[in-house]
């Protein structure tokens, strides 16, 4: 990854936790941790837990992955729990930064049974 796309999602990262936090939600970025990687982002409401693997991609340069990236995402949530022993696990979500665009126009990807949950 080069260092301007790793600056673009550090931003992102940080402007996300910031406008979560804006609207009254509890949120903390969470530590990179190479192969036991927590996902970037977790969001907490009394017993739901969210964890957010974040991608910032050029709409009209790069093609969304979205099953490459929510298969990451379930597996940093799984990281999450285990480490935090959770009785109930975390739920694994993709945010998607659009271009272009702020911060609450940016998508969130979540497997029908984790939204149904």
């Amino acid at each position: 990854m080069t260092t301007s796309a790793k600056r673009a999602g550090s931003t992102f990262e940080t402007d996300c936790l910031r406008w979560l936090r804006e609207r009254g939600m509890s949120a903390e970025r969470l530590a990179k941790a190479g192969s036991l990687d927590e996902g970037d982002l977790v969001m907490t409401a009394d017993d739901l837990v969210v964890v957010f693997e974040q991608k910032v991609r050029r709409e009209k340069t790069t093609q969304l992955s979205l099953g490459t990236f929510m298969a990451e995402a379930v597996v940093e949530a799984g990281h999450y729990s285990t480490a935090r022993s959770l009785a109930v696990p975390a739920i694994p979500a993709v945010l998607i930064k659009r271009s272009n665009k702020p911060i609450g126009d940016s998508f969130v990807l979540l497997r029908l049974s984790d939204f149904v949950q």
